[in-house]
């Protein structure tokens, strides 16, 4: 009975130490870890010799029996193993992430035990399960209509995916996809998580954690197809060969952000960007994270695939991961694929300035076909320049190309779509095609002013007005006094190409009367 006590007792003072061990790491830095790993060590082993010179001793210290020094030699030699253990972890984190303070190393454990352990807790316990191919999806009853979005979604990724890989790719391993039913309950599981996070995949264990967004019906779709994509590229990098840290992981997730837009093409407004981050530098965790502080990476990182596309297609993206197999590196792979030096692949995604000048340039000393072939080139390198989409528009709009034009107008709205002045833009120019849609985007441009602080409200607020009157004259049958009410509109006035049109179909219709 006293020996099954001492064993029991044993077992708790090791669990107790593990815990204090592990608390006192989560609160050093490398060096001071360091330290308490050598001190620990001389102490621990010092006492080792100790106890071991008592076990020939019938009474050593304040120990009465063998079997007590025993288990205290066990104890010792136990929690050196600890010690050691729990100090290596966490030089292993100082090398690969750096100094980490401890809601970062908080946030790694969340991110390593909770995403795993996910299906198994009480929140997603009684979930109902629907299975889908090689997926089965966990949801919040509340999630049921989404999750068959996503499902509808994985039609069009297959698509991407046969389209980047050269086919669909044999989903050898089961994935399993967690649904929550709000942002709340996904910081509730994973606390430790920055904001603004969409979603989480599990690599070791093959499982996604995204969550519903009840104000925009196509996030969790997008979130699903971003984490989908890390997936995918996991199975991928297996079937040629290489590990999961092999991908660097401004790569990773850069074509998880392509196909994110590719599904769901709704372009958002980037952060703070350091254009001159080297995508050299954005290889591991650690350089992601540090680089994420100053920088929206995940903006750069698509920018980057995004052009990649634009100049090779998207079979480039696989054909560097093939090839890296073969080289060992994947720089030197990138540079032979690409042509592209990856170190200063950053100045050459951000030369677009340079280019839209010289097209710019083109077309004021009048060489409207050399400046179009410009402007095509810029927008097959860079599909999401909005300004490159503002001037070929003005291009088109000076050739009288209206149909061309207004797509290129629609582009700029969408690729901004919290800018007044875009909206406001095609609703100019919409006034020659339907000018009850004209009003629509005048007021939608009114709205985003009134929600900027420099936004020119009064500005806004005229064209609303003198839209309005137009639209209704011709809703009354009165255009000829619709025509020449407009005519005195000053802000269209500005738009000389755009009134020209107007003019010419006014007098094509009522010809005695302009």
């Amino acid at each position: 009975m006293r020996i099954a006590r001492n064993i029991l007792f044993l077992i708790s003072s090791l669990v107790l130490t593990a815990f204090l061990i592990a608390v006192i790491y989560l609160f050093v830095n490398n060096i001071i870890g360091l330290i308490i790993l050598v001190v620990g060590l001389i102490a621990l082993v010092t006492l080792m010799i100790i106890v071991a010179v008592g076990l020939g001793k019938r009474k050593f210290l304040f120990i009465q029996n063998k079997s007590c020094i025993l288990l205290t030699y066990v104890y010792l030699v136990a929690t050196i193993i600890l010690l050691c253990g729990i100090c290596f972890y966490h030089f292993i984190l100082h090398y690969k992430f750096g100094d980490m303070s401890v809601g970062d190393k908080l946030k790694l454990l969340q991110q390593i035990t909770v995403v795993r352990e996910i299906s198994e807790t009480m929140m997603t316990k009684d979930y109902p399960v629907l299975e889908h191919q090689h997926i089965t999806f966990k949801y919040h009853p509340e999630t049921e209509k989404q999750v068959y979005k996503l499902i509808e979604s994985m039609e069009e990724i297959k698509r991407v995916e046969e389209e980047m890989f050269g086919q669909a790719i044999a989903k050898r391993d089961p994935l399993e996809v967690v649904v929550l039913r709000n942002s709340n309950d996904y910081y509730e599981l994973m606390p430790f998580l920055p904001e603004l996070i969409d979603g989480a995949y599990d690599n070791k264990n093959k499982t996604v954690l995204i969550y519903q967004n009840s104000k925009d019906e196509t996030f969790m779709v997008g979130a699903f197809a971003h984490e989908y994509t890390h997936y995918l590229l996991d199975l991928f990098s297996l079937k040629v060969g290489l590990q999961h840290d092999d991908v660097p992981l401004w790569y990773n997730e850069g074509i998880s952000e392509y196909i994110h837009y590719q599904i769901i093409d709704t372009p958002r407004t980037p952060g703070i960007l350091d254009t001159n981050l080297s995508f050299s530098d954005l290889h591991t965790s650690k350089d992601w994270n540090s680089a994420s502080e100053s920088s929206d990476t995940y903006y750069l990182a698509k920018k980057a695939i995004d052009y990649l596309v634009g100049q090779h297609g998207k079979k480039i993206l696989a054909s560097i991961l093939l090839d890296q197999k073969e080289t060992d590196s994947f720089e030197v792979s990138f540079e032979k694929i690409t042509g592209l030096q990856l170190s200063t692949l950053n100045q050459t995604i951000f030369s677009v300035n340079e280019e839209l000048d010289k097209a710019w340039r083109a077309w004021q000393e009048g060489d409207n076909e050399t400046a179009e072939k410009m402007y095509l080139e810029i927008i097959r390198k860079y599909p999401d320049e909005s300004l490159a989409w503002h001037q070929f528009a003005l291009l088109l709009e000076e050739q009288q190309r209206w149909d061309e034009a207004l797509e290129a107008r629609r582009k700029v709205s969408q690729l901004t779509p919290n800018d007044g002045v875009s909206f406001l833009n095609l609703s100019y120019l919409l006034i020659i095609f339907n000018t009850k849609e004209s009003l629509d985007m005048a007021n939608k441009a009114l709205e985003l002013s009134k929600m900027d602080s420099f936004g020119n409200v009064p500005f806004y607020q005229e064209w609303v007005n003198e839209i309005s009157i137009f639209h209704q004259l011709k809703n009354q049958g009165k255009e000829v006094e619709a025509y020449r009410f407009i005519f005195q509109s000053e802000q269209l006035s500005n738009q000389t190409t755009i009134m020209g049109e107007l003019k010419r179909q006014a007098k094509e219709k009522y010809p005695g009367e302009f």
